[in-house]
């Protein structure tokens, strides 16, 4: 019986952090999608900042990592999402995690 909770416990915990990273991705989706907006207003134009430069921005040395470390056919697959809108891709999987993470349990309403 012990063992039943403490395996529910844990399972508990680990879906309040891939609901939190949702969370975190949700937030981030809208700081892009702000910075872009404001960059349209700026210029007139709209030039929505892709994943990859942004990954470039924020650590060069892990993109280079990566890039290094992963087989050509792969790093092809990699280039490709790289040229994604970051904006809807944080805020998809952003959703889509915060939907997986959210609690099993129904909660009854009081009639």
């Amino acid at each position: 019986m012990q063992l039943a909770h403490a395996a529910a416990f844990a399972q508990h915990r680990a879906m309040v952090v891939v609901r939190a990273v949702g969370y975190l991705l949700l937030i981030a989706g809208l700081i892009v999608l702000g910075r872009d907006g404001l960059a349209w207003h700026d210029t007139g134009h709209i030039d929505p900042v892709a994943l990859g430069p942004l990954w470039l921005e924020l650590s060069r040395r892990s993109y280079e990592i990566t890039e290094t470390a992963l087989a050509p056919w792969l790093l092809d697959i990699l280039h490709r999402i790289l040229f994604l809108w970051a904006a809807p891709s944080f805020l998809v999987v952003g959703l889509a995690l915060a939907l997986v993470g959210r609690s099993r349990r129904r909660r009854h309403r009081r009639r």
